[in-house]
This record gives structure tokens, C-alpha cells and sequence, in this order.
């Protein structure tokens, strides 16, 4: 089983590696909320709302620049951006549930490192400084 999950995420690693828009920009802009919690507390210190603003986040990330690497020890949390979505109305169904469900969550680290977590995946990346630096501006200063 582990070898399959290996495989399953190497192939996934591999494939957004062959072109820069990879469609998980597009998969991430399905969000319909996106909360920034800070390391090590769970208050939301703000609720990213609306289709233009989460695609402005999304545009920001820069995913198609990520480079796969494996988390450093040395690395600390800084926080993390949950995003969220409504559960799919499947054929049959008059009424969608309000209720929004996590579909991923971006954590980030410093020397800027991110740890992605969707779909049982746990992948972590580089990103460019002014990506590490953008996502930081969202938390407040010590």
C-alpha cells in the first residue's frame, strides 16, 4: 500500500513538473473561503471571501514556480491558509448543504518552505521569496 501511495505521488509530482499550468491553480480557485491562522493558535486572524479575491491569492501563490523538496528540520511554522468549499450537489439533490468543508490547507514555514495537504497528500515545496514573503504579509509581525 505504501509503495502505491509513493507511486501515486511521485506521478503527481512528476506531471506538474512537464508544464506550468498544472490545473491545481484552477482546483485551488474553487475555494469559497480561505482562513489565515497563525502557528500554534487556532483564532482566525482573517476570511478570505469572494471569487475575485481568492483568485487573486490563488494567481499569487505562484504554483507553477514550486520546487518539490522535503521539509528541513530547521524550518519553524508560521502559519496556515485553510481553504474551504461547499460539498458538490450531486444528481438528485434539490438543496446544497451550507456548511463548508476543508479541501486543503497551505502551511507556511520559514526559509520559505510550504507544506500542502489536500486529498490525503502531504507535499512539500520551495517557493520563490516574494511568494514566501507575500504569504507572511497575512500574519502580524513579532
Amino acid at each position: 500500500m505504501k509503495k502505491i501511495l509513493f507511486l501515486l505521488a511521485m506521478i503527481l509530482t512528476l506531471c506538474g513538473c512537464q508544464e506550468a499550468d498544472t490545473g491545481y491553480t484552477d482546483d485551488l480557485t474553487k475555494a469559497q473561503a480561505i482562513s489565515v491562522t497563525a502557528a500554534g493558535t487556532s483564532e482566525v486572524l482573517q476570511t478570505i471571501t469572494g471569487e475575485d479575491s481568492i483568485t487573486a491569492f490563488v494567481s499569487a501563490l505562484e504554483m507553477e514556480t514550486w520546487t518539490y523538496q522535503s521539509l528541513p528540520d530547521d524550518v519553524q511554522p508560521i502559519g496556515s491558509f485553510t481553504l474551504s468549499q461547499n460539498k458538490t450537489i450531486l444528481f438528485g439533490q434539490t438543496s446544497a448543504d451550507p456548511a463548508l468543508y476543508d479541501i486543503a490547507v497551505i502551511t507556511l514555514y520559514s526559509n520559505a518552505c510550504i507544506r500542502l495537504t489536500t486529498g490525503g497528500l502531504d507535499l512539500s515545496f520551495s517557493v520563490r521569496p516574494d511568494t514566501a514573503e507575500y504569504l507572511q504579509s497575512y500574519f502580524p509581525t513579532n
